[in-house]
């Protein structure tokens, strides 16, 4: 999941002049009944849905890009919308792959919309820049008064299997998070030229490979602070190399990571995520069974 052969790597750099791939995914849950449940299903290659049955979360949909990763120029758009009262997750089935680019920008928006009452989780699998690739990605979060929102993820910079390092392209990605259509908090990682100073001074990523963030947006968002700065602290028990901190802002959570190990990163992002939304919500301290860590 954190590789591809390079050969069809080269393979697909050579496609790109192809043509464009737009892909669009729309899913949209209500409760019926006191059960939540599909609402509305629209899907257009290369991008699907499935819902399986999971033992460890209930209303699980996964996501599943079918061309196996992002190529530059390519423009896909995902759509999710949880309904008053409704409780669902969203993942990937593995982490999106960015390939290096022959010079078209890859376009990726991710919308999300959270009304009263409802309780929805983005667990991401994380995505992999490969080096020369060129990202544009924007991701909007709208969360009700009375929602609540569990949205993350992961970033790993380069094939570490094979040694490979971010050295040239662009990656800008825009994290915009709403409250009844008003911008409550902004951020954006923006990486483009000179990518290995960034990476090596301690004011950048300080040689890290990988980068975790969760967020959680709810009206008691606050409140949960010391639990989470707990769980991070369990984690830094052994020796590693991965640094984290926690911090709230009004009904907002955030926590952020950086490591220079991805497995090790992957590790403690799923530990978190598994023992906060137990903290927060009625559901297990457990992930679906095909997020391994």
């Amino acid at each position: 999941m954190l590789d591809v052969d390079s050969r069809f790597e080269n393979k697909v750099i050579g496609e790109q002049n192809k043509g464009r791939v737009v892909g669009r995914l729309d899913i949209r849950f209500c409760n019926q009944k006191h059960r939540t449940q599909l609402a509305y299903l629209y899907q257009d290659q290369p991008l699907r849905a499935l819902f399986p049955t999971d033992p460890a979360v209930d209303n699980l949909a996964v996501w599943i890009n079918m061309a196996g990763g992002v190529v530059g120029g390519d423009h896909h758009y995902i759509n999710v919308e949880c309904g008053k009262d409704a409780a669902a997750m969203v993942t990937g089935q593995a982490a999106e792959k960015i390939y290096r680019s022959s010079g078209e920008i890859a376009q990726l928006a991710q919308s999300v919309t959270v009304a009263p009452g409802s309780w929805l989780e983005w667990l991401p699998q994380g995505t992999i820049l490969f080096d020369g690739c060129r990202l544009r990605r924007i991701n909007r979060f709208n969360v009700s008064p009375g929602g609540r929102l569990l949205v993350g993820e992961i970033i790993t910079f380069g094939r570490t299997a094979m040694g490979e390092k971010l050295r040239s392209g662009l990656v800008r990605d825009d994290w915009r998070l709403y409250r009844n259509g008003k911008i409550h908090w902004a951020d954006c990682l923006h990486i483009d030229n000179d990518m290995h100073r960034i990476f090596q001074t301690s004011a950048g990523f300080y040689n890290s490979r990988a980068m975790g963030l969760c967020l959680y947006a709810a009206d008691d968002a606050s409140k949960y602070l010391d639990d989470a700065r707990q769980i991070l602290l369990e984690q830094r028990g052994k020796p590693n190399e991965t640094y984290s901190g926690a911090s709230a802002l009004n009904r907002l959570l955030l926590v952020r990571w950086l490591a220079r190990d991805p497995a090790q990163l992957r590790v403690h992002f799923g530990t978190f995520w598994a023992k906060f939304r137990s903290i927060v919500s009625d559901n297990k301290a457990t992930l679906p069974s095909l997020w391994h860590i």
